[in-house]
């Protein structure tokens, strides 16, 4: 059962599946990781695998800010690739004014 990652504008309406994250990848990043991810409130969020996250469009930015600074503090591979798709998704977010949905299926 993976956690679904869209862009969209209403959530009724989300347009584009961007990424899974399978749960053992979630734990990992989450898990494992959790003293590390708690201090960034905003990608936290999807920290619980059981429960939905919505970023808005005015969130988009603060997440970004996030994610570049996990880029640079992380040693993890898989922490870092996580976060390259992330910046991704939030960079194409900014640009299309999408906000971005995590729902676990």
């Amino acid at each position: 059962m993976p956690y679904n990652i869209y862009l969209g504008i209403p959530q009724k309406r989300c347009e584009i599946h961007f990424f899974e994250l399978e749960e053992k990848l979630h734990d990992h990043l989450f898990i494992k990781n959790q003293n590390f991810f708690k201090r960034y409130e905003r990608l936290s969020r999807i920290s619980d695998y059981y429960r939905n996250a919505i970023f808005f469009v005015d969130d988009i930015v603060v997440l970004l800010s996030e994610i570049e600074t996990i880029l640079e503090k992380s040693n993890d591979l898989q922490v870092k690739v996580f976060c390259h798709d992330m910046k991704k998704l939030c960079e194409r977010a900014t640009k299309e004014q999408k906000n971005i949905y995590c729902f676990c299926d």
